[in-house]
């Protein structure tokens, strides 16, 4: 007899986010439920060729497992052994049995309630990540280029918590620290600075511990991404993250915002979403560029839109510049408006006679206007007001001193540093935090034997 599956225990509390009655962010749903408008450059075709040729891959070529007890676990759920050692085959009915069997949505729980996410969201749209990964750091202050320290990891902790659409910080690679540590001092600085969810990278499998530890002082659930997580830990969410990226062929550097990397990112999220079914999540913003210029603006919108339109659950890359090794704080900031603008767009108007107040338009004279209709003013305030963006006409930007969308972001970013409180834990807390940091420090530079260096 099967063993049956224990139901999940239920979060008590608000059951539902709350609907925004005004304009939507990372935790609050849009008042308008729906589809989002969606754009795939696949056709039916082309969708299900990639769905078939990735199940023939797995079927015939495998994967390669160094993990005995994953391996053994593997073979008894009917994998195969490969062509060589350590490579497995996975049947196409055992993948298939598989997706099917793997959950669609998953609750990540916060700190509080309130920073509760759901995914996919009700409303069908998106929440959004900061950048990761960035050893560099662009200061708000004056544009001078570091490299990334705690200093830089707490300001960006303290700019994404006040970015509204902002649902998950992640922690960068920071310098200063012994190197094979330096995820735990990023995520440990992050998790003190923020109530919202921090996205988490472990450097090396001996770190692992640590991370969660950390978690669990900070009572921050965190969802861990994982593979194979369907045969190994049945009824296990997997939020599937193809990060794609094209080479500069004159070059040979690695290229996130290339017309072929988009492409790349469109078609997987595509297959993801739409061939297997998978909540799914990559790159919705960054450039190829170091600065926060016209080129970041413009390649940051087009990946954003492509991806958004794809169907993506999760957008990353906030703030990220130079192909996600630098992080600024001002991008940060225009990309959180940026993200506002693509969640409206890409829910569909209502189209019906209400909504077009069809019945009065009929009825209106020649030199008519709808100014003074009661629809009117009940819709008028539904339009999308930017916070950052600057829509002035020439004398007041003249009067200004010609000030701009940037100008306002890097305000913006300043603000956020200075107004951040020291930290968002108790003193109980902070120290258990820094112990735990000590050790890891102590324990992983052994386990590599003097091999380690501060970075």
């Amino acid at each position: 007899m099967a063993e049956r599956t224990p139901a999940p225990r239920k979060r008590r509390g608000r059951g539902n986010p709350p609907v925004s009655r005004g304009l939507a962010d990372a935790f609050t749903l849009d008042p308008a439920m729906g589809a989002r408008a969606g754009f795939g450059i696949l056709d039916a075709n082309g969708l299900a060729q990639l769905r078939d040729r990735t199940l023939a891959l797995l079927e015939d070529y495998g994967v390669m497992i160094v993990h005995e007890r994953a391996r053994a676990a593997l073979l008894r759920a009917g994998a195969r052994e490969g062509a060589e050692p350590g490579r497995l085959r996975f049947p196409r009915p055992m993948v298939e049995e598989a997706l099917a069997a793997t959950p669609k949505t998953a609750r990540l729980c916060g700190k509080t309630r309130a920073r509760d996410i759901q995914i996919p969201r009700a409303d069908g749209s998106f929440v959004l990540r900061t950048g990761t990964g960035a050893h560099g750091y662009v200061d708000p202050r004056d544009a001078s280029y570091r490299n990334m320290d705690l200093t830089a990891v707490g300001e960006i902790a303290a700019v994404a918590d006040r970015l509204d659409q902002m649902g998950f910080i992640a922690h960068p690679f920071v310098h200063g620290v012994p190197e094979v540590t330096a995820d735990i001092h990023s995520y440990a600085r992050i998790t003190a600075h923020t109530t919202k969810h921090v996205w988490m990278q472990p450097y090396q499998k001996e770190n692992v511990d640590y991370l969660l530890r950390i978690a669990a002082v900070a009572a921050a659930e965190i969802v861990g991404m994982v593979t194979m997580a369907h045969v190994l830990s049945p009824g296990l969410p997997v939020i599937a993250t193809p990060l794609m990226f094209a080479l500069d062929m004159r070059t040979g550097s690695a290229l996130q915002s290339s017309v072929e990397a988009m492409q790349a990112a469109s078609l997987s999220i595509q297959l993801v979403k739409q061939g297997f079914g998978l909540m799914a999540h990559t790159y919705g913003a960054g450039s190829d560029t170091p600065d926060t210029d016209g080129q970041s603006m413009a390649e940051r919108a087009f990946l954003m839109q492509t991806v958004a339109l794809a169907g993506a659950d999760i957008l990353g890359g906030v703030g990220q510049l130079e192909c996600a090794t630098v992080f600024s704080p001002v991008q940060a900031v225009l990309d959180d408006e940026m993200s506002a603008m693509m969640r409206r767009f890409t829910r569909p108007p209502e189209i019906s006679d209400a909504a077009l107040n069809f019945g009065e338009m009929l009825g209106v004279p020649v030199g008519g206007h709808f100014l003074d209709s009661d629809h009117t003013v009940s819709a008028c305030r539904d339009q999308l007001i930017p916070r950052v963006f600057q829509r002035m006409g020439r004398d007041d930007y003249e009067a200004s001193g010609r000030r701009t969308a940037l100008d306002a972001a890097r305000e913006a970013a300043l603000s956020a540093i200075e107004a951040a409180p020291p930290s968002h834990l108790s003193e109980d807390q902070a120290r258990g935090i820094a112990a735990l940091t000590r050790a890891a420090d102590r324990h992983i530079v052994e386990v590599y034997q003097g091999a380690v260096e501060t970075i």
